[in-house]
């Protein structure tokens, strides 16, 4: 059987992600000393009130390797395959933490996909996926043609402030 695993980044909620048996490994969100896990601990509408009234700007940090190897070790158990669509290695670290529980299980059926990008590609890619599982394509011809579909994905955003930009450290204070 071929899985799908996201990070908390997809455009998905809670409730969609165990509809769809997505699996998914939550990026960390701390608002100063509380820790909490992006999606599990704290829904998206949670987090816009906190960031928008709250007086601790917050900070993400990347999931472990431990939180992504404790995945591919339930998939290598039950002998699946995982495909894992993740946010850009540009961005976050992320990717780069499941490259390294890949290389401590060493397990061929761990599939990882820079998504180059977050949020509406990844869930694109997703639903290719998906669509690709359901006509019985391997997992490698579903990661050859979501390769190919993020080669040909862009997203254009616009801000209505600056300012968490710059708080976030995205973004200084001359800029």
């Amino acid at each position: 059987m071929i899985r799908i695993l996201v990070d908390s980044t997809a455009d998905f909620s809670l409730e969609e992600l165990n509809a769809r048996n997505i699996d998914m490994v939550p990026l960390n969100v701390n608002f100063g000393d509380e820790g909490l896990q992006d999606i599990v601990d704290l829904s998206m509408e949670d987090f816009y009130e906190r960031l928008i009234h709250g007086d601790v700007h917050p900070k993400t940090s990347l999931p472990s390797p431990a939180a992504f190897l404790e995945k591919f070790e339930a998939a290598q158990e039950a002998g699946d395959e995982l495909i894992c669509i993740l946010l850009s290695g540009g961005l976050s670290g992320t990717c780069q933490s499941a490259i390294n529980a890949k290389e401590m299980l060493e397990y061929e059926g761990i599939h990882i996909v820079d998504s180059k990008s977050t949020a509406c590609v990844i869930r694109l890619m997703v639903e290719q996926a998906e669509k690709l599982i359901a006509a019985g394509k391997s997992a490698a011809e579903i990661v050859e043609v979501l390769e190919e579909l993020k080669s040909r994905s862009q997203i254009f955003a616009a801000v209505d402030t600056l300012e968490y930009l710059q708080k976030g450290g995205r973004l200084s204070k001359a800029a």
